[in-house]
């Protein structure tokens, strides 16, 4: 291998704000030493992310569902033909479900904002209406010299219960992150290395 195998780790930050825009970002940096296209594959290979990630224990794209009577339902279902990344684009829905130490498993359904293989995947979630609690989540993956990747994995919420709730989630949610960033360093390792 031309790089280093070491693992790298920097301390989370969260930034506060300034403004009464109600801005909050979490933000955690991880160095893996895979090329961004490995991490690629394993961050977007969302079926798999139930046997190796502690933070977002399932993972998929859905589609609408279709009831008995032939009509669109609202309810999401899971679309397992669209593993491995193929479907994972802009505008498309996931469905995540989401687990912070002391707290029920959270169910949400962001639509994604981007999806750039070996570069970047955000999607943008909403609590309710647009205004009340929105976060967009973030992985953006960054070419290193020696065939490396910085990970930066951070969520920026928005709205008006943003400060309240990240006050409530406290260091569960950068704790979180790190252990998604160390799981996903692990299954690299495991799915590439020599």
């Amino acid at each position: 291998m031309p790089y280093s195998t070491n693992i790298t780790e920097a301390p989370y930050t969260m930034s506060r704000p300034t403004s009464r825009s109600a801005k909050n970002t979490v933000t955690t940096t991880k160095g893996i030493p895979f090329r961004p296209e490995q991490v690629w594959a394993v961050l977007s290979d969302l079926d798999a992310w139930s046997s190796w990630n502690p933070f977002i224990v399932k993972a998929g794209i859905v589609k609408a569902g279709i009831d008995k009577s032939g009509i669109g339902s609202a309810d999401p279902v899971w679309d397992g033909a669209e593993s491995g990344g193929a479907g994972l684009r802009p505008k498309a829905k996931l469905r995540l479900t989401m687990h912070l130490d002391g707290m029920k498993p959270q169910h949400f359904t962001p639509t994604v904002l981007e999806a750039e293989p070996g570069k970047a995947l955000r999607w943008l979630g909403r609590t309710g209406l647009p205004g009340i609690f929105d976060g967009e989540h973030r992985f953006m993956l960054q070419a290193q010299a020696d065939g490396s990747t910085v990970l930066i994995h951070e969520e920026q919420f928005r709205g008006l219960l943003a400060r309240p709730l990240l006050a409530y989630m406290g260091s569960r949610l950068p704790t979180a992150f790190e252990a998604m960033n160390a799981a996903l360093a692990r299954e690299c390792q495991r799915r590439f290395a020599a």
